[in-house]
């Protein structure tokens, strides 16, 4: 729909958003905190510092969580800047408002169908092969942009949207198996802050890269890294 309006109709879009921004509100008021179960004991709060320690020392112990934090991190930063750096590659190509609206579209659908299907990919195969196919296919995906014509990149466009749909219920399922009750919050949100760490960093080098040579050559390359990385990383596996 913004895709649509933008052309000549910049204002209705935000006027959309306004009313959408305030149809949630209206939802957000109609939550109620859950009552206590009054026979149960409540359990002493603990301090900031305490949580904190207590998730260090989770994070030393457990080697796996930490590798699964920074390849969670990695993965998504890669699909993230794909998703931004690409939009401008359409512009730049001459494509319409709508077709990329279209290709935004479809995007969205790719990534509710991978939703679906992870499930599915963890039943068939274990943990650790499953993110190494997944990382191969991140970086096939990235090196064939060395080549590709226009249809290609729109391709590999919608893979690794893709992938970066599946990635992040699978980790949550991980997290979830590997994390106690107890800490989930504290470590989770340890995870979304290597991710924004590897973005403040990985940004604005990748956006040098591409000006300095071009979206083809700085994505990839960024592919033949995640390739050497990955084989070594999952190598002495």
């Amino acid at each position: 729909m913004a895709g649509g309006l933008i052309h000549g109709h910049l204002n209705v879009t935000y006027l959309l958003y306004a009313l959408s921004a305030g149809l949630a509100i209206g939802c957000i008021l109609q939550l109620h905190e859950p009552f206590r179960d009054q026979t149960t004991p409540a359990t002493d709060a603990q301090s900031l510092i305490a949580i904190s320690r207590s998730a260090a020392k989770w994070l030393r112990q457990f080697s796996a969580l930490r590798h699964l934090m920074v390849f969670h991190a990695a993965f998504s930063a890669l699909g993230t800047m794909y998703y931004y750096y690409f939009q401008s590659v359409m512009t730049a190509k001459g494509f319409s408002g709508l077709l990329i609206s279209g290709i935004l579209v479809i995007t969205a659908i790719l990534n509710v169908g991978g939703v679906q299907l992870t499930p599915w990919l963890q039943r068939k195969w274990p943990q650790t092969q499953l993110l190494r196919g997944l990382a191969i296919v991140l970086a096939g995906a990235l090196i064939s942009a060395l080549w590709a014509n226009t249809l290609g990149l729109v391709g590999g466009y919608l893979l690794i949207n893709l992938l970066s749909a599946v990635i992040e219920p699978l980790l949550s399922n991980y997290y979830n198996q590997l994390i106690p009750s107890a800490q989930r919050a504290t470590l989770l949100s340890i995870s979304s802050m290597i991710f924004s760490l590897m973005m403040v960093v990985l940004f604005p080098v990748m956006g040098w890269l591409v000006e300095q040579s071009s979206f083809a050559v700085a994505f990839g390359g960024a592919g033949v890294v995640v390739l050497i990385c990955g084989w070594l990383v999952f190598h002495r596996q």
